[in-house]
């Protein structure tokens, strides 16, 4: 058997010490990750719920919309296209989410169609559609015809 001199040993301690630095390195990664992840989750809960927050703190908008377009006046109407608008920047949010790989495509067009396709508690999104066009992301105007608006 051969001997190991300081300097081999050296070598050795030090490509050991790089391999588990490399595996130190990667765990913390997948744990920022994992962070992130929950943090981005987080956000979006809070961003539905501040939704829901709104038309339960103020059932009068329950009943606005509840009203037939037709009979809304000028005021109700403008109140409830700035509430569709609100949710309708939350939609592209998650439709960012899904471009970043951060939540499920299939289960977020299920949901916006529900909540889009509604009769009532529709959140007024057709009512604000064609005001949000004019400043949201083109690709999302895109994508929410495709998946959501159209696909009735």
């Amino acid at each position: 058997m051969k001997k190991i001199d300081l300097g081999q040993m050296i070598t050795i301690l030090g490509n050991v010490g790089v391999i588990a630095g490399i595996v130190f390195l990667g765990l913390e990664l997948r744990q920022s990750n994992e962070q992130s992840r929950l943090q981005a989750e987080g956000e979006a809960d809070v961003r539905r719920n501040a939704v829901l927050e709104l038309v339960i703190e103020n059932p009068d908008l329950i009943e606005l919309l509840a009203k037939d377009e037709a009979n809304l006046t000028q005021s109700e109407r403008d109140r409830l296209i700035l509430l569709g608008l609100r949710v309708l920047l939350n939609m592209e949010e998650l439709y960012h989410d899904v471009q970043r790989g951060m939540a499920d495509s299939e289960l977020t067009i299920r949901t916006l169609r529900a909540i889009y396709w509604r009769p009532r508690l529709n959140y007024a999104t057709p009512l604000a559609w064609e005001t949000i066009q004019e400043r949201a992301d083109p690709a999302f105007i895109q994508w929410m015809e495709e998946n959501v608006v159209n696909e009735r």
